[in-house]
């Protein structure tokens, strides 16, 4: 998990949450709301951005690791944007954090056929 903030008390953070073989950049502007009291938080999945292939991804094991960072911030409202993937790490994510109340998920897949679609051409 990355921040590109230094803000210690955000009263919101949003995790950028991609798909396979995408980076944060697939969620466009939502890179540039990170301010004193929003901070934007960025998984980065195995092999992009400089991430080591190993450990190899694992959903549940990544929603634990964006759980536990929101659970440090019991105070701020939490945004999850899932790309496709991403999606999956958002949902399960989401149980996992305290104070359901405070969370929101927007999961998001393409509209294909099976998955991969776009790989198998």
């Amino acid at each position: 998990l990355y921040a590109a903030s230094k803000a210690t008390e955000p009263d919101e953070i949003t995790f950028l949450l991609p798909g396979a073989l995408s980076t944060a950049a697939v969620f466009g502007a939502a890179n540039a709301w990170d301010s004193d009291r929003h901070q934007v938080v960025e998984y980065r999945l195995p092999g992009m951005r400089g991430e080591p292939l190993s450990p190899r991804l694992d959903i549940l094991r990544a929603a634990t690791q964006v759980a536990a960072y929101a659970n440090r911030h019991p105070q701020a409202r939490i945004n999850l944007l899932g790309y496709s993937t991403g999606g999956a790490i958002a949902i399960e994510a989401a149980g996992r954090i305290d104070n359901s109340a405070r969370v929101q998920v927007v999961a998001i897949s393409s509209a294909t056929p099976f998955p991969g679609a776009a790989l198998a051409v």
